[in-house]
């Protein structure tokens, strides 16, 4: 049988800003292969480029130059409406902070990309929605609003909301980067796990050199480029 396609690849990715004189190049030639089921951290100073390749990947910009695909998916000639749907099919997003909406409840909140695809809230948007809390082990927080959860529980929510589409690919931006130290690594713990159990692909920008080195890859971005790519031990 042939190999499956890789969840995620970028050939040549470019992207500048502005024209002329002012032009800026923030990303040169970045070049990226992530299997299924690998968990990816990529890292690097800050004005690296690390949060204008994860807006790319995640379909939220466009590269100046060079080719993205997601699954079989090549979308460089996708029009808008198709990047917005092939990202609500295939992509979940974590950030470091939560934005969770407070006056709904944690199903509500986790309900919400079905709800933005359906145009709606179905029951079984929130069926599925109490599922993927329930995968992190933390269904008594359905009902509660975002106020009356801990940082963590407000954190674990949003990592339940990223996967209740069952994308193909988790998109992390710095996601313990606003907790303490035991929660990070609890959080962190859950994201590792759901991974590993349902094969989803997660690439995780981080500054947190020790939660880099639980994940299976690191890529280090210097100056919009590649300097680093090594598989963890």
């Amino acid at each position: 049988m042939p190999e499956p396609a890789p969840t995620l690849r970028l050939e040549r990715i470019d992207k500048d800003y502005g024209d002329g004189p002012g032009r800026v190049q923030v990303l040169h030639g970045v070049d990226l292969t992530v299997p299924r089921g690998q968990l990816v951290a990529v890292m690097g100073p800050s004005g690296s480029g690390k949060s204008t390749l994860l807006n790319i990947v995640g379909l939220l910009d466009r590269p100046s130059a060079g080719k993205l695909w997601i699954g079989e998916r090549e979308t460089s000639t996708l029009s808008d409406a198709e990047r917005t749907a092939l990202r609500g099919e295939s992509l979940g997003f974590v950030f470091q902070f939560h934005h969770l909406l407070p006056a709904l409840t944690a199903a509500q909140n986790v309900a919400m990309p079905l709800a933005v695809r359906r145009g709606r809230v179905t029951q079984d948007a929130l069926d599925r929605a109490r599922a993927a809390l329930r995968r992190l082990s933390i269904e008594e927080l359905a009902d509660r609003r975002p106020s009356e959860m801990s940082g963590g529980q407000r954190q674990r929510v949003a990592v339940a909301r990223a996967l209740v589409a069952e994308p193909s690919l988790v998109l992390a931006d710095e996601p313990t980067g606003n907790l303490d130290t035991e929660t990070s690594d609890e959080v962190f713990g859950e994201m590792r796990r759901l991974n590993r159990e349902l094969s989803i692909t997660f690439v995780v920008v981080t500054h947190d050199e020790a939660l880099a080195e639980r994940c299976d890859r690191v890529v280090v971005l210097v100056d919009g480029r590649v300097r680093s790519d090594r598989q963890v031990e």
